[in-house]
């Protein structure tokens, strides 16, 4: 019985294999770093809340439509990520003292120990199973699959730094 290669090449590639393959390395990689809490063993967080500490800016005020911009997630979402986070003391949520429809969060000293921690054994795993790969690998691998969830996302992420174009301000509460 003769092997079937699976090495594929450009003219012989079904893209749409491909993509589920690479929804499914991504789906794995999660689970690998949640599953055996190689990451998030210290603490209760979860990758949501994680990828939302990374998108407040240190010791900034960042509006909750601007971070759930950033962030991809609903503000439906966002608010149950960050009323969890805010019990736990890793952010702080207020009202914007000139108009009490917006609302403002910021991330806790707590809150920034425990991204520095989580930052810390990411770079750990990065330095033992991606160490070798050139940084415009990785950078490349980030812009697609932001470019996937733009696609599919109701509204395109943004990065941290990135504020709202004119006309682009946060609408008013949907709690």
């Amino acid at each position: 019985m003769s092997e079937v290669s699976t090495e594929t090449t450009e003219a012989t590639a079904d893209i749409g294999l491909l993509f589920e393959d690479f929804l499914a390395a991504v789906h794995q990689l999660e689970n690998a770093l949640t599953g055996t809490r190689l990451i998030f063993a210290d603490g209760d967080l979860s990758v949501g809340d994680w990828v939302v500490l990374r998108n407040i800016p240190a010791y900034e005020d960042v509006r909750i439509g601007l971070l759930a911009r950033r962030t991809g997630l609903s503000r439906q979402r966002l608010n149950k990520l960050l009323e969890g986070l805010a019990e736990s003391g890793l952010v702080q949520i207020r009202q914007e003292s000139g108009d009490k429809r917006v609302r403002l969060v910021k991330i806790t000293a707590a809150g920034s120990r425990e991204l520095a921690a989580i930052s810390k054994a990411m770079r750990g795993i990065a330095a033992k199973t991606v160490g070798n790969t050139k940084p415009e690998m990785l950078q490349r691998l980030a812009a697609v699959a932001k470019r996937i969830v733009n696609t599919m996302a109701p509204r395109p992420l943004k990065s941290a730094d990135e504020e709202p174009a004119a006309g682009d301000e946060e609408s008013p509460p949907q709690d």
